[in-house]
């Protein structure tokens, strides 16, 4: 069986999207700048609105809008103050900038992740533009126009699916991941190479972004467009498992490829019928998971201990990277029929699979 035979059904649209978020940003921001007669301000609205509607979560977005703006205001604060002290001349502008930095680290502002870069260009933009105060409340009304062009993009016209983003993550894992079963089940007897580069990277990737997922589900954002995934997540959590038990699999024949040639031919001949077994059902949760597909038949080969080498160290571990794997299945299977999968998300085949 070629577990390599599926193709993702939807394409990834990133670059798409972020092109399509500036033009829509810049397209906003110039509209109502030009709608209040105040089209002076329209390169910051477009450069403040391209920027927060570039980051790539709800809750970045909304936070780092927040920070930015205070991070103005405080820039404004002291050099108002130390402007007052020294008159404004403009050597005080570089005890300005110095404080701006020792307050931003002996405060540990740099932990909020608000922006250095912000607080010290608040300061700069009052500096010179004392004579003309009006100037300060342009540039925090141009923050504020450009963050809530942002949030709107972000949230209602062109809303950030983290969840999408993990799916394709789990998806494009478990391409690599057949493929390189299909390669181990037709060369079991002897294996050249094992080349897990892309593999790694896919398995390192998923865990963060579940994390940001868990956390941006939780978030009421305008279109509120995550809100199944509020249901399924911890369907998905158990899937990563499912990818990372796998990979353990994997990489601990990768780097053992010479001892793992000289097993014997039956123990390897058990090893490929075991992952003949686990991968296809693999597969078919994976549908059930991506595409809300009904999961065709569910049954596992038990495990026989004795047909492992148990006197051999690598035997031993791939006994136990098999049984992790097995386990790393059920336990998925088990979320599965805990909850109603029908009833909380919808059912779009965005990733096919020939069976």
């Amino acid at each position: 069986m070629n577990h390599n035979n599926f193709s993702l059904q939807r394409l990834s649209v990133k670059d798409e999207t972020r092109a399509l978020k500036v033009l829509l940003s810049a397209i906003i921001g110039i509209y109502l700048c030009n709608l209040t007669n105040y089209f002076k301000i329209s390169t910051t609205v477009i450069t403040v609105g391209i920027v927060f509607a570039m980051l790539p979560t709800v809750s970045g977005a909304r936070t780092y809008c927040i920070q930015r703006f205070f991070a103005n205001i405080l820039g404004a604060i002291l050099t108002f103050c130390i402007g007052i002290i020294f008159s404004w001349n403009i050597y005080s502008l570089a005890l300005i900038c110095s404080l701006d930095v020792f307050i931003f680290y002996r405060f540990n502002l740099n932990k909020t992740k608000l922006s250095l870069m912000s607080l010290v260009s608040g300061s700069l933009i009052l500096f010179f533009t004392m004579s003309d105060p009006s100037q300060i409340l342009v540039r925090l009304s141009s923050i504020l126009l450009g963050s809530l062009i942002a949030i709107t993009i972000n949230e209602l016209i062109l809303p950030i699916n983290q969840g999408f983003k993990v799916e394709e993550l789990i998806f494009n894992f478990s391409k690599e991941a057949f493929k390189i079963t299909d390669y181990m089940l037709l060369n079991i007897s002897s294996l050249d190479v094992l080349n897990i580069k892309n593999l790694s990277l896919y398995n390192q990737s998923i865990k963060p972004n579940l994390l940001t997922l868990d956390k941006e589900a939780k978030i009421n954002s305008l279109k509120n467009h995550l809100k199944h995934y509020k249901y399924k997540i911890n369907t998905l959590d158990y899937l990563g498992i499912v990818c990372e038990s796998y990979y353990d699999f994997l990489s601990l024949v990768s780097k053992n490829l010479g001892e793992f040639n000289n097993l014997s031919i039956e123990e390897k001949l058990y090893i490929k019928e075991l992952l003949s077994n686990f991968t296809i059902q693999h597969k078919y949760l994976l549908d059930n998971v991506l595409n809300n597909n009904h999961i065709q038949i569910f049954e596992l080969l038990d495990i026989d201990h004795s047909k492992f080498e148990l006197n051999n160290s690598l035997s031993v571990l791939l006994l136990g990277r098999v049984l992790e794997y097995r386990e790393s299945l059920i336990k998925l299977k088990e979320s599965i029929d805990s909850i109603n999968l029908n009833n909380t998300y919808q059912s779009v085949e965005f990733f096919k699979f020939n069976m």
